[in-house]
């Protein structure tokens, strides 16, 4: 019974893992969301060295997220406000992770 307890409790406690990648991957792109505003402006190539500069602003601990979070996203994000499928860098992010 114990051992059936802790298993629930385990698939639980990783279930709700995701939610809170989703949520600190929302602060951290709708704290970058003028940035990548501004990125989608830009010629196409330089964008990413652009919004990269920001993750140095932010602590050390959200740096290394904030840069995966760069490398993986910006370009859905980009393509989005340039397609004019978000009218913002916030909208753009509310709708790649869905905050």
């Amino acid at each position: 019974m114990k051992l059936l307890i802790l298993s629930v409790l385990a698939v639980a406690a990783f279930a709700a893992v995701p939610q809170i990648k989703s949520e600190a991957e929302c602060m951290i792109c709708h704290f970058l969301a003028p940035v990548i505003e501004e990125a989608a402006e830009k010629e196409v190539g330089q964008e990413e060295a652009w919004v990269l500069k920001e993750c140095t602003k932010l602590p050390h601990i959200f740096a290394n997220p904030c840069e995966s979070l760069v490398h993986e996203y910006l370009d859905e994000l980009i393509d989005l406000l340039r397609k004019d499928e978000a009218a913002s860098g916030k909208e753009a992010c509310n709708i790649v992770f869905h905050c």
